[in-house]
């Protein structure tokens, strides 16, 4: 067969899949940008996935936005490991002055991925909590803390559970009412996916964001889809917590984004659309959907990185903002 005949073959397949996903799941409420982002790395290959962004309202350490994230070229996760990166507008992003990363060596043993990050409740420190992965064995949550970005201190070994149990820590600190006041609580969830065919979302509280409580069960169901990996913020304008999770069909597919909302964090609605989907994708996020990083804002709307990958297992992160009748809309479940 002539290789202009294959490619076209190929390239006709793939359209079919994707048009059975879309009948079958439907369109993807938002349209995703047409290039990623430029994030540096330290291996030089531009390849990162599993953001997570923070932007305090007033500059931190000279700059407002930082992102944590993982370098993941092919998807080798021997080079994974947490990395930092600082923005102005939050599209823009460079390693900060003094930073060499990544924040620590790779470990001799398994590989470190899954970073999310926070600033302590007196807005002195940076907190940055990943996964230190052994397959097959165990799963360590550690923790460093930088009280400039630059000097680190730890990590610390934080839990030690065994291989699945933590994927995708998602970390924030809340009291009554959403403030974020000293007085508050940590909140964690995270996907257990020690049930083999059926991962769940459980959730651990802290005093101290060091010692935590053993993990609960939360309410999350959308038939059909299995959580992978996520990310939750306190939204003010809506008064409840947001959710946006990346999630696995049931079968095998590429993996889409929903938004979810919930009142305690315990009991989520998800909407019935995604909100983004690799089959609405431009080719390069047409594989796979990856982990997301929300950030609410007081119009309602939402701000949003996000991991890809396509063709070659080519690893991106891209930015979306959405409105708020948007979000509105890739919230509604009925």
């Amino acid at each position: 067969m002539h290789w202009r005949l294959r490619r076209w073959r190929e390239a006709w397949e793939a359209r079919k899949v994707r048009l059975r996903w879309r009948l079958r799941w439907g369109a993807s409420v938002a349209d995703p940008p047409p290039a990623p982002l430029e994030t540096p790395t330290f291996d030089g290959s531009g390849q990162a996935t599993h953001p997570d962004v923070l932007c305090p309202k007033r500059p931190w350490n000279g700059h407002r936005w930082w992102m944590v994230m993982t370098p993941f070229p092919f998807n080798q996760e021997g080079l994974e490991n947490p990395s930092l990166l600082v923005s102005d507008d939050g599209r823009r992003w460079e390693v900060p002055p003094g930073v060499v990363n990544p924040l620590v060596p790779t470990p001799k043993h398994g590989f470190h991925a899954d970073p999310d990050a926070l600033l302590s409740p007196d807005g002195r420190s940076l907190w940055i909590y990943y996964l230190h992965t052994i397959r097959h064995q165990d799963q360590r949550l550690l923790r460093l803390v930088s009280d400039d970005g630059r000097l680190w201190r730890g990590p610390e070994t934080l839990l030690t559970v065994p291989y699945q149990e933590i994927r995708s820590p998602a970390i924030v600190h809340w009291s009554e009412g959403g403030d974020g006041t000293a007085e508050g609580w940590f909140l964690m969830w995270c996907v257990d996916m020690t049930g083999g065919d059926a991962p769940r979302i459980v959730w651990r509280k802290s005093r101290d964001g060091a010692v935590w409580s053993p993990p609960w069960p939360v309410k999350f169901d959308r038939p059909g889809w299995f959580p992978s990996h996520l990310d939750v913020q306190w939204d003010g304008w809506r008064g409840a917590f947001v959710m946006v999770a990346q999630l696995a069909p049931e079968g095998g597919g590429g993996q889409a984004l929903y938004l979810a909302q919930s009142r305690d964090g315990i009991d989520w609605r998800i909407g019935r659309r995604p909100l983004l989907a690799p089959w609405d994708a431009p080719p390069w996020a047409s594989l796979t959907l990856y982990r997301a990083s929300l950030l609410p804002r007081d119009d309602g709307g939402l701000d949003l990185w996000y991991g890809a990958r396509g063709p070659g297992n080519v690893n991106r992160i891209a930015f979306l903002a959405l409105a708020a009748t948007m979000v509105e809309k890739a919230l509604r479940w009925e």
